[in-house]
């Protein structure tokens, strides 16, 4: 906690807003996913489960899909504190890196979750979901594994481009 009053109060507040954003886009990202999955499978022609079983589905879904946007949520807090109370200067550098940490998770997160919501084998969506659920200690790992990759990727390549802009 040391390290915590070191920081300017306002880029505290932007920190845990951060934070909160980060944690909590998981679910509507799921919600988004779910209405994307259900127009594309339509215009496949495929026969889709109705508005109120497909919620049913969801729910627990993006329950069990939310822990890579913890994880994510976390580190990339606890990061930015070390930073910042090392350097305080380099704030803006470290909110892109966590921006681009947050766009790496939510195009790996995507890419998973997409490819369950679309799965058009013998009982469609809601096998997707049991056998989520049921292989929990695996998907959950693995999407953790994928995100933070994700998340390392997005990062990195914001790193790179502000090295390339000289502005780190």
């Amino acid at each position: 906690m040391g390290d915590l009053e070191q920081i300017h109060p306002r880029h505290r507040f932007l920190i845990g807003l951060f934070f909160h954003v980060t944690w909590l886009s998981g679910p509507v990202l799921m919600a988004l996913y779910g209405v994307a999955a259900r127009a594309i499978l339509l215009g496949r022609g495929v026969e889709v489960v109705s508005w109120e079983r497909g919620v049913e589905l969801l729910l627990p879904f993006a329950l069990w899909a939310e822990p890579p946007f913890l994880v994510v949520a976390v580190m990339t807090r606890k990061r930015l504190r070390q930073l910042i109370s090392r350097d305080p200067g380099a704030f803006r550098t470290g909110m892109a890196m966590a921006l681009g940490a947050y766009s790496g998770l939510v195009l790996s997160h995507g890419f998973i979750v997409t490819g369950l919501l679309l799965y058009e084998g013998p009982g469609g969506l809601a096998e997707a979901v049991y056998m989520f659920m049921a292989l929990w200690m695996i998907t959950i790992p693995y999407m953790i594994a994928v995100a933070g990759v994700g998340a390392l990727v997005g990062a990195g390549l914001v790193w790179v481009l502000l090295r390339l802009l000289n502005k780190v």
